[in-house]
């Protein structure tokens, strides 16, 4: 029988549905319509993932510790060309569509906006701003930009087809998928793009075989129209750990007031006594939550502090220790602009206009929390006189209270070809600068100059310790 033959006959059949953790950013590369760049969308003006990008994902979480066109596992199960020498790829994976409020694939083209608030939602996207960072890991003045993603919660589901004779099943790519420390999308070093896989239906269709070929006809192409569940029957997930990335989770209790600025002043309650408005507001973002099937938007029940915020102060107090473990004190070693220590850039990464940038190793997700918004007012500072100025009353309302569940990520694979520092120095310094967090000696968002900020937690591992054995 020939190959073509061969190759349509037998294969594993599976859908996917994951739901985003948070936002998700997959770029066009256009600028939007007031941002600076714009998510991937159907027809309909809704957000989808490229298969792509799935397969992107899946390609690095297969190869490990090689490169995906180096890895002879990867190589063989998603194809390569090497010259004129080549294979076509084993595995098929469609684009993902995105789900409406009766968690239901949606067709890429030819939607009733008017009868769904979800899509009507999703369709709008969420914005998030953004500042450019120099080489201290501080704002650059003149970098400010904004992005829009896809906001967390929403679900999509897409196909992947793993065809006789790949070395990589089905079982091991949804596997992969589920692992704490697997992402989407641009971002994902400071949060973006975590998800979790919720449901998966898969078999193994061998076409020769009549039953097969009878339930095989009832699975229509389009994954948005109805099949029997015996055609394609749910199989539970188990997540299978990544070689080399430690998952933990870092619990945060605020010792006070704590502030993440940027949210809408008018969601802000006033009881009567006050005569004038907020004017900083606690950050927080639109969502979907979901009920048993039913979705349904969520615009502001919960605060967040995103995992920039985090990454930034934990990045910088890790430059900190760095420098103060090698004794290169600020009078004796002034460091030059835009100097980095190596061992920083190979934790966290680095991005340079020659080309020899690296990714970062650091993953920390988006944290939600409930907490009362307690208004307080301000007086601006006359910086000559230390005295009030006349007419400059403020207001902003930092949270109290409110527990934080933040999930992060490290990567310890060897990447060929690289020329990282040893990366004990940068782990003996983050695992300091995640001490001084949990200790209360490191503030996260504002008003730390007056108290805010301050937390005091606990850091677990799932399994791997990146500390084990440091000094």
């Amino acid at each position: 029988m020939s190959e073509i033959q061969a190759r349509g006959t037998c294969f594993d059949l599976l859908r996917v549905t994951i739901e985003l953790g948070s936002p998700l950013s997959i770029g066009t590369g256009d600028e939007g319509g007031f941002e600076d760049e714009s998510c991937v969308t159907d027809a309909n003006g809704l957000p989808a993932i490229p298969g792509s990008s799935i397969a992107g994902v899946l390609r690095h979480l297969i190869a490990g510790d090689r490169s995906p066109d180096q890895d002879p596992r990867c190589r063989q199960a998603f194809g390569f060309q090497d010259g004129d020498q080549g294979r076509a790829s084993q595995i098929e994976i469609s684009w993902a569509q995105v789900h409406d409020r009766n968690d239901r694939p949606v067709p890429m083209c030819g939607v009733d906006f008017a009868r769904d608030e979800v899509l009507r939602f999703l369709r709008g996207a969420v914005a998030r701003d953004h500042v450019r960072l120099d080489g201290h890991g501080v704002v650059d003045g003149d970098g400010k930009y904004d992005v829009t993603s896809v906001p967390a919660g929403a679900r999509f589901t897409f196909e992947i087809v793993v065809h006789a004779g790949s070395e990589v099943s089905g079982t091991d790519l949804v596997g992969a998928l589920s692992a704490p420390t697997t992402h989407l999308g641009r971002g994902s070093r400071r949060g973006l793009g975590s998800f979790r896989v919720i449901r998966n239906r898969a078999r193994t269709f061998n076409l020769r075989s009549p039953s097969d070929r009878k339930d095989f006809v009832k699975i229509p192409r389009g994954l948005h129209l109805d099949f029997p569940d015996t055609a394609l029957p749910e199989v539970r997930v188990e997540a299978k750990p990544v070689a080399g990335l430690a998952s933990g989770q870092l619990n945060l209790v605020p010792d006070d007031f704590w502030l993440i600025g940027g949210g809408d002043p008018d969601r802000i309650e006033l009881d009567g006594s006050r005569d004038h408005p907020v004017k900083i507001a606690p950050l927080t973002e639109g969502r979907i939550v979901w009920t048993g099937s039913k979705g349904a938007i969520d615009l502001g029940s919960r605060w967040l502090l995103p995992g920039s915020s985090i990454k930034g102060a934990l990045r910088h107090r890790t430059a900190f220790h760095i420098r103060r473990r090698e004794k290169l004190w600020a009078l004796s070693h002034p460091p030059a602009p835009d100097e980095m220590p190596l061992e920083l850039e190979a934790l966290f990464g680095s991005i340079k206009d020659d080309g020899t940038g690296r990714p970062g190793r650091v993953f920390i997700e988006d944290a939600w929390t409930i907490a009362k918004p307690a208004p307080m007012d301000h007086v601006s500072i006359d910086r000559f006189t230390g005295g009030p100025m006349d007419g400059h009353l403020f207001a902003d309302a930092p949270l109290f209270g409110g527990d934080l569940l933040v999930r992060l990520g490290i990567d310890l694979r060897k990447r060929s070809g690289s020329k990282d520092p040893s990366l004990s120095l940068a782990l003996a310094a983050f695992r300091d600068a995640i001490d001084d967090l949990c200790k209360g000696r490191l503030a996260l968002g504002g008003g730390s100059n007056r108290g805010h900020g301050y937390f005091c937690g606990e850091l677990m591992w799932n399994g791997l310790d990146p500390f084990g054995g440091l000094s």
